[in-house]
């Protein structure tokens, strides 16, 4: 199902949930990704812009292929070349449905020191979600996402800050929203059931709208990452967390609660709008 509710002049709703942005509506996007750029960035942290591809072994190994393949867009051969020619000419490809699994197949078998490594990383993801369109449900959008990896105790202290002044950040802008927890199946494996929603407790919390689209989520991974990549902190199995954001979606919600003016934005992220 399409988004039909009336759309501002500078959104243009395609089909299988695609959104172009033009006008304020793409400077919003933009300064959406500057503003929590700047937002997130640490000392010592990294940015980076993330490849619309990302090979299938790092799907496999991040276990996404394994729980989530009915999302996963792969990336096909011309006509009139067998996908087995096309597999010995190149790794197998197929669009990449979050930022944080580039980080995660970089870091794959290093040892780092406790502190471990943190940054801001963006790109275009893209997901089949079954035709589930509305609500700003994208099969292509761009994800910021604020990633670290390091020790448990590390990981545990950026865990009480980050989210904290992310949504300080929300209140600060004028934005409400709830803050909720939330299940992810992805650390479930194999087993089901209340047990596993007992321990999937805390483990994810999304900002949700007042529509309850989810503009964003920390998701706090544990050691799965560091185990199935094969990544160490000091002397143990490297801990991660991710605050992931979904540009578009605050972009829609933005337009709702601002309108397209640019003067009427938050003078703290319409600082970061480009030039006219």
């Amino acid at each position: 199902m399409m988004h039909r509710t009336p759309e501002p002049a500078g959104l243009r709703w395609g089909p299988e949930g695609t959104l172009s942005l033009a006008g304020n509506a793409e400077r919003l996007w933009l300064s959406w990704i500057l503003y929590l750029r700047r937002l997130l960035h640490r000392p010592e942290g990294f940015h980076m812009w993330t490849p619309a591809l990302i090979e299938q072994r790092a799907l496999e190994r991040s276990g996404y292929a394994d729980h989530f393949p009915q999302n996963v867009l792969r990336a096909v051969p011309q006509p009139g070349i067998s996908e087995k020619a096309a597999t010995r000419s190149g790794p197998s490809l197929a669009l990449s449905p979050a930022s944080c699994l580039h980080v995660y197949d970089r870091l794959a078998g290093m040892r780092m020191s406790e502190p471990g490594t943190h940054g801001v990383v963006c790109g275009p993801c893209a997901r089949y979600e079954g035709g589930r369109w509305e609500q700003g449900r994208l099969s292509q959008f761009t994800m910021l996402e604020w990633v670290a990896v390091a020790s448990e105790s590390v990981i545990a202290e950026l865990d009480r800050t980050v989210p904290t002044s992310v949504s300080e950040a929300f209140a600060r802008l004028g934005l409400e929203f709830d803050v909720v927890e939330a299940t992810d199946p992805f650390f479930a494996g194999d087993q089901s059931g209340s047990a596993v929603i007992q321990r999937m407790t805390g483990a994810k919390s999304e900002w949700r709208t007042r529509a309850g689209s989810a503009v964003a989520s920390a998701n706090r991974h544990g050691e799965a990452y560091g185990e199935r990549f094969d990544i160490r902190a000091g002397d143990s199995t490297a801990h991660s967390i991710c605050v992931a954001f979904g540009i578009e979606r605050l972009v829609l919600e933005s337009l709702d609660v601002w309108g397209e003016r640019k003067e009427a934005w938050p003078q703290e992220l319409s600082a970061h709008a480009p030039l006219p």
